[in-house]
Formats: C-alpha cells, structure tokens, sequence
C-alpha cells in the first residue's frame, strides 16, 4: 500500500516502481492532508510506504489521475 504525500524525501513514486511490485494500492488524502494519526498509521505498518508525486499540491481529482499516468508510463517503457 502506498500513500500519497507531498515532499516525503524518502521514496518517490518512480523509484518505488523499479522495484519487483506485485500489485500497488495508493491512497490519496483530503486537500488539507493526513492527520498526524493517519501517518503515524502508515509508519507503524509493515507492508505500506509514503512517497511522493512531486513538490506540487494537487486537487483530489487530479491526483489519482496523476499518480495512474505515472505508473502507466512507466510500465508501458519496462516491456
């Protein structure tokens, strides 16, 4: 599981893909962000990173559509 963030320095989406992903499921927050809680969530699970999309606030419904076009892409260039 991969949630969405703004300015994480540790992954971001395109470096998470190089490696061997099965199958991704992202999460994308409420234009004000995560609660501290949510994040603190996602820290704690074993199985769910945070990455970043880039330093650009987007809307709700342009992130999804962002965060796919990236992914295509960048399978659609590994084949």
């Amino acid at each position: 599981m991969i949630l969405i963030q703004i300015n994480v320095i540790k992954y971001y989406l395109i470096n998470y893909l190089n490696n061997d992903i099965k199958e991704i499921l992202f999460v994308i927050g409420p234009e004000g962000g995560f609660a501290d809680t949510e994040i603190a969530e996602v820290d704690e699970a074993k199985n769910m990173n945070r990455i970043s999309i880039g330093r650009r606030i987007l809307r709700t419904e342009t992130a999804g559509m962002t965060v796919m076009s990236i992914i295509m892409y960048h399978l659609e260039i590994q084949e």
